[in-house]
């Protein structure tokens, strides 16, 4: 069995890629916008 260590370190790792992903949306967002211009 994994120790709590471990899985903090991995529901962490999953919380940051969530958040990049979040990130990379939105700015991927912002840049159609810029071209509309």
């Amino acid at each position: 069995m994994p120790g709590q260590d471990e899985i903090e370190a991995m529901q962490a790792h999953k919380e940051n890629l969530r958040q990049r992903a979040v990130v990379r949306k939105a700015v991927s967002e912002q840049h159609g916008i810029l071209k509309k211009w």
